[in-house]
């Protein structure tokens, strides 16, 4: 007895003695995400304000040798949105630096979801695939692994009379191992773009990993973090065509801004480690009746309140 009681206390902490429930990490199922429906969340009431992070990517840090710091980083987050109480918070990708089947994916899934089962679960989180979670060259084995782990990869949601839609963007970057799984997506989009406008969303939001651009439009400027202009003009055109207000993003680690046809693209940091001069943190949205703001945080400067007051 003495010896199994010794034996508990070997144990890493972040392997044991926490409760995770799977069902917070599985409500987007058939492309709709539970609870967040236009039948419940379809009528717009009043303004609102929600939280989008990205790149929580445990284990970048320290080349996934070890999470401490990214841990950290998330708890802090947590206790953040805990005390501010946002209408919804979103992850816009990478949640852990291993890819599927790669050493240390396992644990870093178990320690991001110990860590953000804290959300109050009042709180609907939302998570978006990103190019760490189903691959560079996202295959239907990596997609399922994801999917295993956190539900659909691309599907849609309403919350307060807005519209949200999430996308799997490592397809629009390198559909090659996936073509088939890329058109499924991309007809998707614009069939449900098409087929819901007649319910007069108050806005409609996009959510993907890569932002569509980071500098120009209509020019490839950065590669490897923006979507090819063969994938990129086609469904950023669709988007303005059907009244998109504005698409937020991670993926650069770093803050960026543009828009194209009067549609916002935002490109916000990460909460993990940063490459550029915006330190880790997160952005809060304002959602008012005919407009969206928008502001980032570091992780230190996190205001005590959000008022939706207008100025």
């Amino acid at each position: 007895m003495r010896f199994s009681f010794f034996l508990l206390f070997l144990i890493p902490f972040h392997m044991g003695f926490c409760s995770i429930d799977e069902q917070q990490f599985h409500k987007a199922e058939g492309r709709e995400y539970k609870g967040l429906t236009y039948e419940e969340e379809g009528r717009w009431n009043e303004p609102f304000f929600f939280i989008q992070m990205a790149d929580c990517q445990l284990g970048m840090f320290d080349h996934d040798l070890c999470w401490d710091k990214e841990i950290l980083l998330l708890e802090q987050a947590v206790d953040h949105i805990n005390r501010l109480r946002p209408k919804f918070v979103i992850v816009c990708g990478d949640l852990t630096n291993a890819k599927p089947f790669k050493k240390a994916y396992d644990e870093q899934v178990y320690d991001y979801k110990r860590i953000m089962s804290r959300v109050s679960h009042d709180i609907p989180l939302v998570c978006v695939c990103g190019n760490h979670d189903v691959g560079n060259k996202p295959s239907a084995k990596k997609i399922k692994a994801y999917e295993d782990n956190f539900g659909s990869h691309y599907f849609s949601f309403w919350v307060g009379g807005v519209q949200c839609f999430t996308l799997n963007s490592s397809l629009f970057f390198n559909p090659s191992k996936a073509e088939e799984m890329f058109r499924e997506q991309r007809e998707w989009i614009e069939t449900e773009l098409v087929k819901t406008l007649s319910l007069n969303p108050k806005h409609r939001l996009v959510f993907t990993h890569h932002p569509w651009f980071i500098r120009d439009p209509e020019k490839l400027s950065l590669p490897i973090f923006e979507i090819p202009l063969e994938r990129r003009m086609d469904i950023m055109n669709l988007l303005v065509d059907q009244n998109v207000t504005a698409c937020f993003a991670g993926h650069y680690h770093r803050n960026a801004y543009g828009v194209y046809k009067g549609m916002e693209v935002v490109t916000t940091s990460a909460l993990g480690k940063p490459i550029g001069k915006d330190p880790s943190g997160f952005r809060i949205v304002k959602v008012f009746e005919d407009r969206v703001e928008h502001e980032y945080f570091g992780i230190d400067e996190v205001p005590e309140s959000v008022s939706l007051q207008s100025e």
